[in-house]
């Protein structure tokens, strides 16, 4: 998912009533301090960097105003004429590195504060996550929390961490989705005591009653947990419920 650019594009973006044209990296030195207190820890910055890049990326072929890629208000991204060495150097060692799916930069949404768990989003690489702050929630909730990547950070996570946390998602090839649907159909008819997290989820997705309980199984040398419902399948792999998954029947 993070890949390097092989050559720096140029961004046009509307600022003060005029489009202006930067090279991307140069665009992101106005708007990484415009968008995180430069502050912050430099993990927090660099995973900053990284989606502000991805996010202006994807823009240069989805355009967010006539005339411009983006522009630099709140609509988009931020940006101020304004520089700081800190998140100079975030820019710096993260240099050209962006998040793709499928060959496409992603839409890299990004939010102050998603109150403790963010939201599901139109994209598989938009899942909700928890996050370690709790609050009020400032902005959309999709994507990074900016105030979540400080709070990673400063329990040691790295920039790259951060990010996968975040714009999670795991590619699942049709063997692996057969065994997943195989082991469901086998687990159903058993007594069914399902945890709260997967209840949440179920109702969430409207999936109606549970059909068997949690079970374990190996695929491929990775071991998945799964459980059954009416209208799909939830799994994950095991330890990781947080980046839950849906397979419908």
């Amino acid at each position: 998912m993070l890949q390097k650019l092989s050559q720096e594009p140029v961004v046009s973006f509307a600022s003060s009533g005029q489009v202006l044209e930067l090279p991307l990296e140069e665009y992101l030195r106005g708007v990484l301090p415009a968008e995180m207190p430069a502050s912050w820890p430099p993990e927090a910055l660099k995973a900053q960097a990284v989606a502000a890049r991805t996010y202006a990326l994807h823009a240069l072929s989805h355009p967010r105003h006539k005339g411009a890629h983006l522009c630099a208000g709140e609509h988009c991204q931020v940006w101020r004429p304004r520089h700081d060495r800190r998140t100079d150097t975030a820019i710096e060692a993260t240099a050209g590195q962006a998040l793709f799916y499928r060959g496409e930069p992603i839409c890299a949404m990004y939010a102050a504060s998603c109150g403790g768990h963010t939201d599901d989003g139109p994209e598989p690489y938009l899942r909700g996550v928890p996050c370690p702050v709790r609050g009020p929630r400032l902005g959309h909730g999709l994507g990074l929390c900016q105030f979540g990547a400080r709070a990673l950070a400063e329990q040691g996570l790295s920039w790259e961490a951060i990010l996968g946390h975040f714009y999670a998602h795991e590619e699942v090839d049709a063997a692996v989705e057969e065994a997943l649907r195989a082991a469901a159909w086998q687990a159903q008819g058993a007594a069914v005591v399902p945890g709260a997290a997967l209840l949440r989820l179920a109702r969430e997705q409207g999936l109606g009653a549970p059909l068997g309980p949690e079970r374990d199984v190996a695929i491929e040398g990775r071991t998945y947990r799964l459980q059954p419902f009416a209208l799909g399948i939830v799994y994950a792999p095991v330890g990781q419920w947080a980046q839950a998954r849906l397979i419908r029947w």
